[in-house]
């Protein structure tokens, strides 16, 4: 699995998107509520992680920012994005502007994962990281190592 960095974006190309089966805000959840993703909820599979594998987990502001992160500036289409979205302008001096260096946290870190719990952020966090978190939308985790990657090969009767 190759992880690139992709510019004016909050996550990463590649990777495999996961949601965790007792997430307090789950992905399932989001789409019923939301019904602004088109999903098949009927298309999913289980697994688990390796014993070994390091999972960055993120369930405040503290830790986000002890993350790799990329400054906005230094993208090139920094200028495009602020012009484009009114409400990052508004809120430039309040939200964090700082996409997670997905690259770093392999190459530099070793991470094989990051577990975002979104339940457990405070109202202050969830205001301060509403851009730099866009795009995670429930209790995620986010698979950057795939072969930390255990299938799971019982039956999904009991979920």
């Amino acid at each position: 699995m190759d992880i690139m960095n992709e510019e004016s974006e909050n996550k990463p190309f590649g990777g495999l998107w996961a949601c965790l089966i007792n997430a307090k805000i789950s992905y399932k959840q989001y789409c019923i509520e939301t019904k602004r993703v088109a999903c098949d909820l009927n298309k999913s599979f289980l697994f688990s992680l390796a014993d070994d594998a390091y999972i960055w987990i993120v369930s405040s502001i503290v830790d986000f920012l002890d993350m790799p992160l990329i400054s906005m500036e230094s993208l090139s289409t920094y200028d495009d994005l602020i012009k484009r979205d009114k409400d990052i302008k508004t809120n430039r001096n309040k939200s964090i502007l700082l996409p997670i260096d997905y690259e770093a946290l392999v190459t530099d870190y070793g991470v094989d994962a990051i577990q975002v719990i979104l339940g457990k952020f405070s109202k202050y966090d969830k205001t301060n990281l509403s851009y730099a978190l866009s795009d995670w939308v429930c209790d995620a985790l986010l698979v950057l190592n795939k072969n930390v990657i255990i299938p799971y090969t019982g039956t999904m009767n009991s979920f």
